[in-house]
Formats: C-alpha cells, sequence, structure tokens
C-alpha cells in the first residue's frame, strides 16, 4: 500500500501516471460529490462501487488470463482480465451519465477514464484485450444496477420505511 508522500511524488513525476493510476479513486469522488444531495442514489452508488470491485476480482479468478508478460509492479499470480481499474472507472462515469446526463462533468469523467485506459496499457499492466473487457464490464454493470435500481426504487423504499 502506497502512503501520501509517494502519491503525491508519484503526481509530480508524472502526472498523467498518476492520473491513469489513481483516476477510479477520482471519479467515485466526483460522483459521490454530485450524488451527496440524493442520498438514496449515494447509498446505491457506494454499495455497488464495492460490488463492482468484487465483480472485478470474481471474473480475474474465473478467466485466469495473465497480464502481459512485462507487466509492472503486479506477481506472477496476478490476474489481467478484466482490468479492474478501467472496469472502476467505466462503471463511475456510466453511473454518472446515467444519472445527469451529458455535461462538461461528463466529459472530464470519460477524459479521466481514456488516460486511466491509456496508462493502464502504456504501463503494461493490461493488453487491449483486458482493457476493453474492463470498459464494457463497467459500463454494462453501471447500466444494469441503475435500471434495476429505478424499475424497483419504490419497492426499495418500502421495505426500508418497513424496517426503519
Amino acid at each position: 500500500m502506497m502512503n501520501i508522500q509517494e502519491i503525491v511524488e508519484t503526481c509530480i513525476k508524472n502526472p498523467l501516471s498518476a492520473i491513469g493510476a489513481y483516476g477510479p479513486i477520482f471519479l467515485i469522488i466526483i460522483n459521490m460529490y454530485f450524488l451527496r444531495d440524493i442520498y438514496f442514489w449515494l447509498c446505491i452508488y457506494v454499495l455497488f462501487v464495492g460490488i463492482n470491485t468484487l465483480l472485478n476480482t470474481g471474473l480475474k479468478e474465473l478467466i485466469k488470463d495473465p497480464r502481459p508478460y512485462n507487466a509492472k509492479l503486479f506477481s506472477s499470480k496476478s490476474y489481467g482480465m478484466p482490468s479492474g481499474h478501467t472496469q472502476s472507472a467505466m462503471f463511475s462515469a456510466m453511473f454518472y451519465y446515467l444519472m445527469f446526463d451529458i455535461d462538461e462533468i461528463l466529459y472530464f469523467m470519460l477524459f479521466i477514464t481514456g488516460i486511466t485506459s491509456f496508462q493502464r496499457y502504456y504501463d503494461s499492466n493490461h493488453t487491449l484485450l483486458q482493457i476493453l473487457v474492463g470498459l464494457c464490464v463497467g459500463g454494462a454493470f453501471a447500466w444494469i444496477v441503475y435500471y434495476f435500481v429505478k424499475k424497483y426504487k419504490s419497492k426499495l423504499l418500502m421495505i426500508n420505511n418497513i424496517s426503519a
């Protein structure tokens, strides 16, 4: 685990690499900021960010596709399919789009997602296919979550009222 000083040094030495490495975290913070007044959706988003991470771990264990032979900072038992960074980044960008439609913030989020995708490939952490699958899984999962939560929102709120 990196400490704050290492993160700051990485940002100063190579800002694009830092944006790529920490892009998903930036996007999670941005989404949480814009969802702060929509408490129900904020809770759904935070819950499914965690589930998205578990989904990625499960898919990696199921698929067992190795990272590129020259991957940096990973053990030989670390799998690369799908890319967790790009899956997380696209999950956040798609969720934002579904909640707020197209605006300047979405363009910024897509820019961060693009840099994240580029950095994962450039630093040889993932193959192009692993990155593309991560983008597809993250976007599709956000759409599925949004669709089903919106469809069953009234039932979810009713359950919450019963337990309160």
